[in-house]
C-alpha cells in the first residue's frame, strides 16, 4: 500500500469500527475494548492505536486449501522483515490490525482484492523507524534443557 492508500484505509477502519461501535456490534468484553476506544483515540487526540502511524503495511493472505496455510505466511513475513531490516526499515507484527479485520470488518479482505478461497494470514506494518539502538539488549544466557534419550 502506498502512504495514500493506507492513509484511507486507516481512516475507513477506524470510521467503520466507531459505526460498529454505535451500533452495538462491538461487544463489552476486555478483548474487544481496544476496538471500541481506538476510533475515539483517533478522532479526537489522532492516538493510532492499530496502525501506530505506520507509513505501510503488508497484509498477507493465504489459500485456506494451501499444504501449510499457517507456517508459509509467518515464513513470508520473517522472510519480509529481515529484508526490511538489511534496509534499514524498521517492522512491527501488526496483531491488532490482524483482530480487527478478522473480528470485524472480514469484507476488507475482499475489497483489498484477496481472492476467494483466500484467508487473512496476518499484518506487519514498517517504515523508517523513530528509534535507533547501538546495540542489541544484553540477555542472560539462556537456561538449555539438554534430553538423552535411553531407547529401549
Amino acid at each position: 500500500m502506498t502512504l495514500t492508500s493506507l492513509q484511507a484505509f486507516r481512516e475507513e477502519v477506524y470510521a467503520r469500527l466507531a459505526e460498529l461501535d454505535a451500533a452495538g456490534a462491538i461487544p463489552d468484553d476486555r478483548r474487544a475494548q481496544v476496538f471500541r476506544a481506538a476510533p475515539r483515540l483517533w478522532r479526537e487526540k489522532q492516538v493510532d492505536v492499530l496502525f501506530r502511524t505506520a507509513p505501510h503495511c503488508v497484509i498477507v493472505a493465504n489459500a485456506k486449501d494451501a499444504p501449510c496455510p499457517t507456517q508459509d505466511p509467518i515464513i513470508y513475513l520473517s522472510y519480509f522483515e529481515l529484508l526490511a531490516q538489511s534496509w534499514g526499515l524498521g517492522t512491527t507484527w501488526c496483531g491488532l490490525l490482524y483482530w480487527c479485520i478478522t473480528l470485524f470488518l472480514p469484507d476488507v479482505m475482499q475489497r483489498l482484492g484477496m481472492p476467494d478461497g483466500y484467508e487473512l494470514s496476518y499484518c506487519m506494518l514498517y517504515g523508517k523507524p523513530a528509534v535507533h539502538y547501538p546495540r542489541s539488549v544484553a540477555l542472560p544466557a539462556p537456561d538449555v534443557h539438554r534430553v538423552q534419550w535411553a531407547g529401549r
